[in-house]
């Protein structure tokens, strides 16, 4: 019959074994399948902003409601953007006006070319006739008046050419060819355009969270005044450096929400980021700033590991910063994934308590 010690030297043999044993099974479970609760949510988060200004008339969605893309979430006062479009659409018309004013004038200044045509013609014949005649059969001066009358009406023929192919210019037989009239059809446009944007419509589908915008405030261009939140999660994992040595992009990874205890999500590593802010350097010209502690083993680094969730049903709600469990399985074998899964299963269901 065994006495007292050797049923204490057996008990703590046990106990010595089991930790020895516990030790080895987290040493591997690190390298081969690691897990870590540092853990969060985070959803895609859009910030709705108007891209005209003016006061809110009226709100076309209620807060935590879902919208869809292209959905209307509120209404500006349109009066004055109604206002820029009919003064648009009448610039346009007038510019449109314009050009046809051009074409009757177009028409009488090739009349006027034909009639200085004509009366240069005529001083030329006049001037010939004089300069045909004896030098005593007129006096000097009305010889001289004879050419500079010819000389006039070619300078005319000059002008009145010269103002046709200006008005020529200026026309256009197709509108759309009249810069005037593009300018003015693009200041519509614009127009047409701010008047559509008084209606504000979801840029993506997701949900209206935290809700503050009420009827009568003023929205200003480009200033968010909403947010919807996207139902697209991304996994942002902390892991210990030494941990990640044979994870890689595209491995297998299992999910266990806070919120959803006893259930278990798949997904895939995304990537491994490059860095965090402690490494990260900035040129301020100060002096090297060492690292001080007092403990004789520091604590291991931490990297940041994104995981993508391939199974997330449209209807759990996981709001953002949420936390949650990450169990890995680098080494896509039976074995590691048994494990892993019995690991992380075991962690959901805990989850019930903690």
């Amino acid at each position: 019959m065994a006495n007292a010690d050797d049923i204490f030297r057996k008990t703590v043999l046990r106990f010595t074994i089991a930790g020895l044993l516990l030790i080895v099974y987290l040493i591997f479970a690190d390298f081969f399948f690691p897990l870590t609760p540092h853990s969060r949510v985070y959803l895609p988060i859009t910030q709705v902003a108007p891209d005209v200004s003016g006061q809110v008339v009226s709100l076309h969605i209620e807060n935590n409601q879902y919208v869809k893309k292209g959905e209307p979430l509120f209404s500006l006062d349109a009066t004055s953007y109604q206002q820029d479009v009919y003064a648009a659409q009448l610039q346009l018309n007038k510019a449109k006006q314009n050009n046809q004013k051009l074409y009757a004038q177009i028409i009488a200044a090739q009349s006027d070319v034909k009639s200085a045509k004509a009366q240069v013609s005529k001083a030329n014949d006049h001037a010939k006739r004089i300069s045909e005649l004896d030098i005593n059969a007129m006096s000097k001066d009305e010889r001289n008046d004879a050419f500079t009358m010819r000389d006039q009406a070619l300078a005319e023929l000059e002008y009145k050419i010269a103002k046709l192919k200006e008005l020529e210019v200026e026309y256009s037989k197709k509108e759309n060819n009249n810069v005037d009239i593009q300018i003015a059809q693009q200041n519509l446009s614009i127009a047409n355009r701010d008047l559509k944007r008084t209606v504000v419509i979801a840029a993506t589908d997701g949900k209206v969270t935290n809700l503050q915008l009420h009827v009568g405030d003023y929205a200003t261009k480009g200033v968010p005044v909403l947010a919807v939140v996207q139902n697209k999660p991304i996994i942002t994992a902390d892991f210990r450096e030494k941990t990640l040595s044979h994870v890689e992009a595209g491995d297998i990874a299992y999910i266990s929400f806070d919120k959803i205890p006893g259930k278990v999500f798949s997904g895939k590593v995304q990537a491994i980021e490059s860095g965090i802010e402690q490494g990260q350097l900035n040129a301020n010209a100060s002096l090297a700033a060492t690292t001080q502690t007092d403990r004789w083993l520091r604590r291991a680094e931490r990297l940041r590991v994104d995981i993508l969730i391939d199974d997330m049903p449209d209807d759990v709600d996981i709001a953002s910063g949420s936390r949650c469990t990450v169990q890995l399985i680098p080494n896509n074998n039976i074995l590691t994934r048994l494990i892993g899964r019995l690991q992380i299963h075991l962690g959901a269901i805990f989850k019930y308590v903690y």
